[in-house]
């Protein structure tokens, strides 16, 4: 491997053990937040974590950044009118 590259590598491996050992605490209830609203939900739970590895070649620097992030979503269904279909008109007694 190109020795940039190997430099580059060898740090992200380093900051990721670190980022994730420094933000294990938040991690882990953002990950049982996630399961327990999935379970109210009733819906599938998903939750991402990422890792980042941003080169500024002008600035001669490498930024490791890690993430992670829940989805979220409500969701309403309704029925569509069909518009060749003729409403009928409703007969209110009084």
């Amino acid at each position: 491997m190109n020795s940039l590259l190997q430099s580059v590598c060898d740090q992200a491996v380093r900051d990721l053990e670190a980022q994730f050992n420094e933000a294990s605490v938040e991690l882990l209830a953002s990950i049982h937040k996630a399961e327990t609203e999935a379970q109210l939900q009733e819906s599938p739970m998903k939750f991402n974590i990422g890792f980042k590895i941003a080169l500024d070649l002008d600035k001669n620097t490498v930024t490791n950044s890690l993430s992670w992030s829940v989805k979220h979503s409500l969701e309403t269904s309704h029925a569509i009118d069909d518009p060749k279909q003729v409403k009928l008109p409703l007969n209110a007694k009084n």
